[in-house]
């Protein structure tokens, strides 16, 4: 079963296979590095990490080395139109909301993606 597309949100923004001519081994340039280090510094430092567990602290000292493989695996997972498993993944916690804490209805999920997600 794939992703819904809609006419309307993200489907818009990000590029499909049919409008590119890609060839056989051929990856793309939608993403680029400094757009990578430049939403890698925007992340709050003291967010959760996931199960990968990797501090954003980790990821905003390394953000220069680390952001020309992120651009080549994300172009790559654009052109090939899947993503890695690896990123799939979540810790999913329920957090209480309000009322008996006896009752799970009164509890929501709250999923923990890794870093890079």
């Amino acid at each position: 079963m794939g992703v819904p597309t809609s006419e309307v949100g993200y489907t818009s923004a990000v590029p499909r296979r049919e409008d590119h001519k890609v060839r056989k081994g051929h990856v793309g340039h939608w993403i680029k590095k400094k757009n990578i280090e430049k939403v890698i510094s925007s992340l709050h430092p003291k967010n959760a990490c996931g199960y990968d567990e990797i501090l954003m602290k980790t990821l905003n000292i390394s953000a220069s080395y680390i952001s020309s493989p992120l651009c080549y695996i994300f172009n790559k997972a654009i052109s090939v139109g899947t993503l890695p498993s690896c990123l799939k993944y979540s810790i999913v916690t329920p957090i209480h909301k309000k009322g008996d804490r006896q009752n799970c209805a009164n509890y929501r999920p709250i999923s923990l993606l890794t870093s890079f997600s």
